[in-house]
């Protein structure tokens, strides 16, 4: 018999997308599922839609909470699960119909922990195939792949069995709501999981914004949730070096720079902050229409903004980086 699949989606004011997301994951192939959204105190009509599904689909569960953030979300998942494997849908993405069966299908056949794939990455007009293939079975390896970003963090293209989440020290960091995610992935490699992948596409990352709405989504708050992330991971038996965590810093001094916080960039991370500067020195415009040469920083932090900004960054300020 096969086994039951829990799919985790947090919901926070996702009436927009969110019946293109819940629809995309109840016509699965793979039948034998357990669907919990969880509500995480949405102000507009998402709670009612969330509710109207569970009426129509059985295996749909809604927990209502006050507002305490996506991590919580995701643990408050976890704490209600019964399924033996687990996956996390994003309430604004979505998911082939077979996503569940080729994962689980993959994670029998091998007994595999962890089942990785690819996924795409949707932008308004354009649709990007992230290829994740880790090209090792170590996971100390894989471990470190993930910390520099050479594969994606996210628990959304990663089919999981229940004991990985049993294990001690694996829960989502609580007040952590930026890459809490890859937290937890790295916690399971830690504890040398066997990890499988599957060279396929299934889970669609919408990301949809244009570089006049970017500034929206990089504030002041995000960027001390991402320094509370690193204060966090820093501190964990799987960091070995500090310079594993060089990304991470190096995101949050370009978010520094492009919100033009130039105190703030004078005191964080100075141990990098000449490096990171010369890097973004490096960049230059190719051609009168803004198109940018693509950049040797590599992994998934920066590859949903860089091509979208890092231009019009340089153009309004090439002459405050060399006074820094």
């Amino acid at each position: 018999m096969e086994s039951l699949v829990t799919i985790i989606i947090p919901v926070y004011n996702a009436e927009r997308w969110l019946c293109r997301c819940l629809n995309s994951v109840i016509n699965q192939t793979y039948q034998n599922l357990e669907i919990l959204l969880i509500n995480d105190g949405s102000l507009d009509g998402s709670a009612n839609i969330c509710d109207e599904y569970a009426t129509k689909d059985h295996r749909i569960r809604v927990i209502h909470q006050k507002n305490c953030g996506v991590s919580a979300s995701r643990q408050k998942g976890i704490d209600y699960a019964t399924g033996e494997y687990l996956i996390h849908v994003d309430s604004d993405d979505w998911v082939d119909k077979d996503m569940i069966a080729q994962l689980y299908s993959k994670a029998i056949e091998g007994n595999y922990d962890m089942v990785i794939c690819d996924y795409y990455e949707e932008f308004i007009r354009k649709t990007n195939y992230c290829c994740q293939n880790p090209n090792t079975t170590d996971t100390q390896s894989l471990l470190h792949k993930f910390l520099f970003q050479q594969l994606h963090g996210s628990c959304c293209n990663k089919l999981v069995s229940r004991t990985c989440y049993n294990m001690p020290n694996v829960s989502f960091p609580q007040g952590v709501n930026i890459y809490e995610d890859l937290y937890v992935t790295c916690q399971m490699l830690h504890n040398n999981i066997s990890v499988g992948y599957l060279p396929k596409a299934f889970y669609h990352y919408f990301i949809g914004y244009s570089a006049d709405t970017l500034s929206v989504r990089i504030t002041l708050k995000s960027i001390k949730e991402k320094i509370r992330f690193i204060e966090l991971i820093s501190n964990q038996p799987f960091i070995n070096n500090p310079n594993e965590l060089y990304y991470f810093k190096k995101d949050i001094l370009f978010n520094l720079f492009y919100l033009r916080q130039y105190t703030l960039l004078n005191q964080i991370y100075p141990e990098i902050k000449e490096q990171v500067l010369s890097e973004y020195r490096s960049y230059h415009v190719m051609t009168p229409n803004g198109y940018v040469l693509k950049t040797a920083l590599k992994g998934n932090i920066f590859k949903a903004h860089v091509y979208l900004f890092i231009s019009s960054i340089i153009i309004k300020s090439k002459n405050m980086i060399k006074s820094l």
